[in-house]
């Protein structure tokens, strides 16, 4: 038997918007993509920094097939 027009179907609402709290959940998980791949890059750029800075200054000492090589840093 077919509904009236004016009649509410009480699921309308819910086959509706059941998409919305998806679109909602797509969009957080992009920020928290973003976020994570900031946290990435400033993580690894701290661990450079800190390696960069551990090196030792004066001089260098290489000993491989071309002989001997001295660099002073």
């Amino acid at each position: 038997m077919a509904r009236a027009r004016n009649q509410r179907d009480p699921y309308a609402f819910f086959f509706r918007y059941q998409n919305v709290g998806e679109n909602i959940l797509n969009r957080n998980n992009g920020l928290y993509f973003v976020i994570g791949a900031l946290v990435v890059v400033i993580v690894g750029l701290g661990a450079y920094i800190f390696n960069e800075e551990r090196k030792p200054d004066g001089i260098e000492l290489r000993i491989g097939q071309n002989g001997i090589s001295v660099e002073e840093k």
